[in-house]
């Protein structure tokens, strides 16, 4: 759920602002004195269930306006007609000629990264313009014209009039280069915008391909469970909007289903990553709707205009267990290499330097070489070992395959599509809400002790500052408190009011 930050109060937070000294500017010092945040309306005109705040205002028309959180200011920009009815001390007060608000000094901005440099767009005009292919063409058609004038007029007229003709081809080019440039540049700068509006800080804090932060105290696991927190912070919502709204399990399956634990032999069986998804009682139904698990689901690409341009290849959608509650959904990473034959078996952590040559392709040398390694190191663990080592080639293959070891790594995120309009025909992309990271190695088809695969958020709100929200209180391996009761099917305090959040579309 995407939703604006709570207020200082519900947050547990001393609403009296610190003392403020007098100003430098008096011809006498005066004590400190008190200061109280009175604002002329208590609740934000964008969000008007969450109380406006001191630190996130403008100036419109002369007037102060203030909000709950940075992100209501642009929705306050781009149309501050919408919102002067919620204003009172803009009642009555017979609108001029639109201006453009003006944020003070005082106002909290929280955007992500800029729009793009100069250099990118012209790289960008130049890259996926059609200004090549013209340009191939015109070149040869303007010599081609040319010959035949020449032909036409003779050469003491064609020089004459070859300026004229000159002065036309360049005018002709700098109009095609021109437009192209515009068009491609204002396409670039809505895929830029597209882009922040869907990510937000994912790329910024996660990195490219995004890897989610492994939750504090989490231990190697094929199996773990995780609790989804409401981030929409509000007085009227159970414990300040501090509850659970989902609970994650996360497994590491074969392709009957069945989980995969340390010891088991898969020789030749395919992996999953499964990942079952459960509402938490009295939560929101709408977020669990059908329409809105149509948007979400699993992939391992991590682009970030996942889905702008051509279909998601490796889309894995959910599957309902049980309506309006439990949802599921596999992701296959890889299939175990069948049993090694009988000439391969030969156990490289036990066998002796004569053993390990009498292997094809491997030397004396490379043996006694293995050998040193694997008594240094207290074992061989994967082909890495081998290569540090020092050994190459032909024997580095062999090895390898009597070493009949794999390793299966990477990243699966639950994503979700985000459409321009009321279906998902048109999307601005693919917001990547969580991480599941997967790390299973495996020797002689056995899964290692040391096999990892466990899960975070990779995704926050604009609206909900992390300083102001812990992220466990979003997401986390230990549980996050029940709603004990009715919660609220309420769109204004959920948060679902925004035009641009594309969580259900056509759900009502």
């Amino acid at each position: 759920m995407v939703m604006c930050v709570a207020s200082a109060q519900a947050q547990g937070e001393d609403p009296s602002p610190p003392t403020a000294p007098a100003p430098a500017a008096a011809p006498t010092p005066a004590a400190p004195a008190e200061t109280s945040f009175d604002p002329p309306h208590a609740m934000c005109p964008v969000m008007p269930a969450e109380p406006a705040e001191e630190d996130f205002h403008l100036v419109y028309k002369g007037r102060d306006v203030h909000f709950c959180c940075s992100t209501c200011i642009q929705y306050f920009r781009k149309d501050p007609k919408k919102y002067l009815d919620r204003l009172p001390h803009f009642e009555g007060w017979e609108e001029e000629d639109p201006t453009q608000a003006q944020s003070t000094e005082g106002e909290t901005t929280d955007s992500g990264t800029g729009p793009p440099a100069l250099s990118e767009v012209w790289m960008g005009s130049l890259i996926q313009a059609d200004l090549v292919p013209a340009f191939a063409l015109l070149l040869p058609l303007f010599a081609a014209f040319l010959a035949w004038r020449r032909k036409r007029l003779g050469p003491e007229a064609f020089r004459r009039v070859a300026r004229l003709h000159a002065a036309w081809f360049l005018f002709f080019a700098t109009t095609v280069v021109a437009t192209s440039f515009g068009r491609h540049a204002y396409a670039m700068y809505n895929l830029w915008k597209d882009r922040d509006r869907v990510h937000f800080a994912t790329f910024f804090e996660f990195g490219h391909p995004p890897v989610p932060e492994r939750p504090e105290g989490q231990p190697k696991s094929l199996a773990s469970r995780y609790y989804r927190g409401n981030d929409e912070r509000n007085p009227a919502l159970f414990n300040n909007g501090y509850y659970r709204t989902a609970t994650f399990d996360l497994r590491l399956k074969d392709a009957s289903g069945a989980p995969v634990g340390a010891g088991q032999d898969l020789s030749g069986k395919e992996l999953f990553i499964h990942l079952r998804t459960q509402r938490a009682p009295h939560t929101a139904e709408r977020f669990f709707h059908r329409e809105a698990m149509k948007t979400i689901f699993l992939t391992r690409v991590g682009d970030p205009l996942l889905g702008v341009f051509e279909p998601i290849p490796d889309r894995v959608e959910w599957t309902e267990v049980k309506e309006g509650w439990t949802w599921e959904a596999r992701y296959p990473i890889g299939r175990v290499a069948p049993p090694q034959g009988a000439s391969q078996r030969v156990n490289l952590q036990t066998a002796s330097v004569s053993e390990i040559a009498s292997l094809p392709g491997v030397s004396d040398t490379a043996a006694r070489w293995l050998v040193k390694y694997r008594d240094w190191n207290e074992g061989i663990q994967s082909t890495a070992d081998l290569v540090e080592a020092g050994i190459e080639g032909a024997p580095l293959k062999a090895l390898s395959k009597a070493l009949d070891s794999e390793r299966f790594q990477g990243v699966v995120y639950v994503a979700q599509l985000i459409p321009k309009g009321d279906d998902l025909t048109n999307v601005r992309g693919s917001r990547f809400h969580f991480g599941v990271v997967f790390d299973v190695r495996l020797r002689g088809g056995r899964v290692l002790p040391d096999s990892d695969v466990w899960m975070n958020y990779l995704y926050r709100s604009r609206k909900t500052a992390a300083w102001r929200i812990p992220t466990t209180e979003w997401f986390d391996n230990k549980p996050i408190p029940e709603l004990p009761g009715k919660g609220t099917e309420d769109p204004l305090l959920l948060g679902l009011s925004d035009d641009d959040q594309g969580l259900i579309p056509g759900a009502e």
